[in-house]
């Protein structure tokens, strides 16, 4: 299998992928009356009056809300992933995925986004919600990912990709790319 060589691919795609299997679970709890709001009424008032939130048009600005921060949550872990390695991945994507629940439904609501809800179980299910996102994105770039992306020991570091390129080589010296016109 052809696995990903670039970071922010692999986590924007991972991340995408991830927030389906949240936001299916979310549609779920909701239609059972577990929770009394969805994913879609958390993200479209940013924009959109809260009552517009469940016609057509509102559910596709949520789904685009939505992939986006999912999106942009799976590239932050794919560089903490590159940085800290894939030992222990499943606990650091819930360890992220906890963090995110609570910037983005605790934090965000007391600045402003009034989203409440009347079941004390709804908040409950959001952290579960994002526990999951964040292990299967976890789960998900580090399966999908190059593994010259991570700082494991079987890998030699002529191999890997450096987070950030400084332009010079492992024993310090610089690095200048010659093309040659032959």
């Amino acid at each position: 299998m052809h696995k990903i060589k670039d970071r922010i691919t692999l986590g924007a795609i991972s991340g995408i992928i991830a927030g389906v299997f949240g936001r299916l679970l979310n549609a779920i709890q909701y239609k059972l009356g577990l929770t009394d709001i969805s994913s879609t009424q958390l993200a479209t008032p940013i924009f959109i009056p809260k009552n517009k939130a469940d016609t057509p048009e509102g559910i596709a600005l949520s789904e685009i809300i939505n992939s986006t921060n999912t999106g942009a949550i799976g590239v932050l872990m794919a560089y903490m992933f590159s940085l800290t390695g894939r030992d222990k991945a499943i606990m650091k994507g819930i360890g992220v995925g906890a963090l995110s629940w609570v910037l983005l439904q605790g934090v965000a609501s007391g600045l402003g986004l009034k989203v409440k809800s009347n079941k004390p179980l709804t908040p409950i299910l959001g952290f579960f919600n994002h526990a999951l996102y964040g292990s299967l994105c976890a789960y998900f770039i580090t399966n999908l990912g190059n593994d010259n992306l991570f700082p494991d020991p079987q890998i030699s570091k002529q191999e890997k990709v450096p987070v950030v390129y400084t332009g010079t080589t492992q024993n310090g010296s610089i690095d200048i790319l010659v093309q040659n016109n032959r």
